[in-house]
């Protein structure tokens, strides 16, 4: 199941509004993180733990970590203290896996589609200090973490997030369904493929036999048209001589 943080739950949504709204410039810094762990707390007990029961993976875009670093890091709070408001507010659940997509803050501003809302308005300062954050936290938990380089196409960004997860997860009924039909199929393919091969090989040695055959048959035919013509003229110097008897003197027959 994918979520996100915050606005994945009907209050989500107008703690959201009041979050990422220009028109909430001014929100004191504590004020903000209170708001952001009441984003979490509803999040966690009405999303994210009823799927976990139902045996879902959920991947959630934002969490914890996003507090300690854009509120404590950020605004200059106590990352100690955001977190151990976090993990007030979420019964302590913690997720097996954290990807963070590492950029640089003009980068991540170059990528804006839209305008930016109110954090996404602040100075690359601050945007400095929660990057610096989040590489603080991957460092000391390099077990939960994978730090990828966002700076890639997103291709490769998705191959190296799919390998950390296949060594993760067990594979479903379904994948295990599917990887087993894939493998049969590339086997039907490969045998195939092979017997194409063997029956364009097999039609090669076919034509060059006839190939053979035929060159062989005219070399015996011109053979045999040679020794023909050789016999023919054989045959004509030897008629010749009979019709050609020797004469003496006067033109008489000699005797």
């Amino acid at each position: 199941m994918v979520t996100r943080e915050p606005g994945a739950t009907p209050i989500g949504k107008r703690l959201r509004s009041i979050l990422l709204d220009v028109s909430s410039a001014g929100l004191s810094n504590r004020a903000e993180a209170l708001l952001y762990a009441a984003d979490r707390a509803e999040h966690v007990d009405s999303v994210v733990r009823p799927a976990l029961e139902r045996g879902a993976v959920v991947i959630t875009d934002r969490y914890v970590d996003s507090s300690v670093a854009y509120q404590g890091a950020g605004r200059d709070l106590s990352p100690t203290e955001i977190a151990r408001i976090s993990r007030w507010a979420t019964d302590g659940l913690v997720p097996h896996l954290t990807v963070l997509l590492d950029v640089s803050p003009q980068t991540a501003r170059e990528r804006f589609t839209e305008a930016p809302d109110r954090l996404e308005s602040e100075p690359p300062e601050f945007h400095a200090r929660v990057r610096h954050g989040f590489l603080t936290l991957a460092a000391a938990d390099p077990g939960r973490y994978l730090v990828v380089d966002a700076g890639q196409d997103p291709e490769s960004v998705t191959t190296v997030v799919r390998h950390r997860l296949d060594q993760m997860l067990p594979l479903s009924d379904a994948e295990v369904k599917a990887r087993e039909e894939a493998r049969k199929a590339a086997e039907e393919e490969a045998r195939r493929r092979a017997e194409e091969e063997a029956a364009r090989k097999a039609e090669e040695e076919r034509l060059e036999r006839e190939r053979q055959e035929q060159l062989a048959k005219l070399r015996a035919e011109e053979e045999e048209r040679k020794r023909r013509e050789i016999e023919s003229a054989a045959s004509a110097r030897s008629n010749g001589r009979r019709r050609s008897p020797a004469t003496g003197r006067g033109g008489a027959p000699a005797r």
